[in-house]
């Protein structure tokens, strides 16, 4: 049977699409908590089966099926190898979370079934343009689901080092009013290469009426921002991977001087 495009113009199967786009790149950082959790797996379940058998019509069945099974596989840790070989071919580095309570989501698969073999009638004609772009966004949306949300990589370095702002303490503490910043023990700063937030510990200390003392306490973790469909996120994860304490420590210190100028770094004695 030849592939009908009208179906992919459905009002539920258009809700799902906006819903799992949305959801992933809006919902889930705005609002996160189960419910965000888990709505891309309703959605997906509901458009991905349903999208592929518009075009495979005979087969349909057999789709629903093996999405049903796949996405069983794919909540399962056994699926680990396999996802770091599509990440390894793809540049990509595709990721899920094990949470067998996401198999809850299954049971969309059959009303999504019933829905796809609900026989309508309508009189929608887009042109092709549409359609390129109504498969386009629905590619993407399969594809941006499985890339990485953003994930907090626990690291617990001591260091211990400290540098000399050419700043107050009392100059400091008047710049700031978020009590997560560095006045109360906490800073944060950005590696831009590498699309990475590094979250310390600090002390920090009045030196002189004219300095202040940072000590870099600890490095306590870092967030990797959700990847993009282009550019090489593999290298920048191997990046992370491999920086040192040392590599950290310059990454604040030019963090500091960037921020308050020159710094000088206090010798042990």
């Amino acid at each position: 049977m030849k592939a009908n495009l009208n179906h992919l113009y459905r009002p539920l199967f258009l809700l799902g699409l906006v819903l799992l786009i949305t959801n992933d790149l809006y919902f889930k950082y705005a609002f996160p908590g189960k419910i965000t959790g888990k709505l891309s797996d309703f959605a997906g379940l509901f458009i991905f089966p349903y999208f592929f058998s518009v075009f495979f019509v005979r087969q349909a069945k057999y789709i629903y099926i093996a999405t049903g099974l796949f996405f069983i596989y794919w909540k399962l840790e056994i699926s680990q190898p396999f996802i770091d070989f599509i990440s390894a071919m793809t540049n990509l580095r595709f990721y899920r979370t094990v949470d067998f309570t996401d198999l809850f989501a299954l049971h969309i698969l059959p009303f999504s079934y019933h829905y796809y073999r609900k026989e309508t009638q309508t009189s929608t004609k887009p042109n092709f343009a549409i359609n390129v772009i109504l498969l386009f966004i629905c590619c993407f949306s399969f594809v941006a689901t499985t890339l990485p949300e953003e994930q907090d990589i626990s690291l617990d370095l001591t260091s211990g080092k400290g540098y000399i702002l050419s700043v107050s303490q009392q100059e400091i503490n008047k710049e700031y009013n978020d009590p997560s910043h560095m006045s109360t023990g906490k800073d944060a700063f950005r590696i831009d290469a590498l699309e990475t937030m590094v979250y310390t510990d600090i002390e920090v200390k009045k030196y002189d009426e004219k300095k202040t003392l940072v000590i870099l306490k600890k490095i306590d973790r870092y967030t990797l921002e959700k990847a993009t469909l282009f550019g090489n996120d593999e290298e920048k994860y191997d990046a992370m991977e491999k920086l040192q304490l040392k590599d950290f420590e310059k990454y604040y210190e030019d963090h500091l001087t960037e921020k308050y100028g020159p710094v000088k770094i206090l010798q042990p004695k």
